[in-house]
């Protein structure tokens, strides 16, 4: 067992080929999750779009977490500015539902279930329920706080030696939001290059 694969518990490890394959996609936010929706690897645009994953100690670098655990619901903002999370936060939960059932001797995913449980309400009524959904493509409105509102459609692609999601972000060609991306892309290059 190494670090990358915590004992009973999904692999962090993220293949060369897929990182490569990152790099290679300078307009379009890209993540790399495992099936507890922790963030394992994601471009300069997705730090830009989101947030920048390395400025979190590593247990926070999961969006199940920061989004039931760390919006700001009393003041109706949500995190990462999305205009309708429900569908994302089903399905988040539904992946880390499947994720408790494949490893349950994970004492990690316990505790990140415990966590959520005692700390989030929102949660608690979802985990209650039978309902599971998992969006493959779908499409999200964010309030970015520099470019402003953005529609982006996301796909979900399984990567399945690891067990792990590459979650990219798109838009129409020639769109508004097209160049919003381009814009993300700058952004969030200087950004990688002013914490380096």
């Amino acid at each position: 067992m190494t670090e990358d694969e915590p004992a009973g518990g999904p692999s962090r490890e993220v293949p060369v080929s897929t990182l490569n394959l990152l790099d290679r996609l300078p307009t379009t936010p890209a993540l790399v999750v495992d099936s507890t929706c922790r963030v394992l690897a994601w471009n300069p645009p997705a730090a830009a779009l989101f947030e920048d994953f390395s400025t979190l100690p590593d247990t926070q670098r999961n969006v199940v977490r920061r989004y039931f655990l760390d919006a700001d619901s009393e003041n109706g903002k949500r995190l990462y500015g999305m205009e309708n999370p429900g569908p994302f936060a089903l399905s988040a939960l539904s992946y880390l539902r499947i994720a408790a059932r494949r490893y349950p001797e994970s004492r990690e995913i316990r505790e990140l279930i415990d966590d959520l449980l005692a700390g989030s309400e929102e949660f608690r009524r979802l985990w209650r329920s039978p309902d599971l959904r998992i969006e493959h493509h779908a499409s999200q409105r964010f309030d970015h706080p520099e470019i402003g509102p953005i529609e982006l459609d996301f796909d979900i692609l399984s990567l399945p030696e690891q067990r792990h999601q590459l979650i990219l972000l798109s838009a129409e060609p020639g769109s508004p939001a097209e160049q919003a991306l381009q814009v993300l892309g700058v952004i969030g290059v200087q950004r990688v290059a002013a914490v380096r």
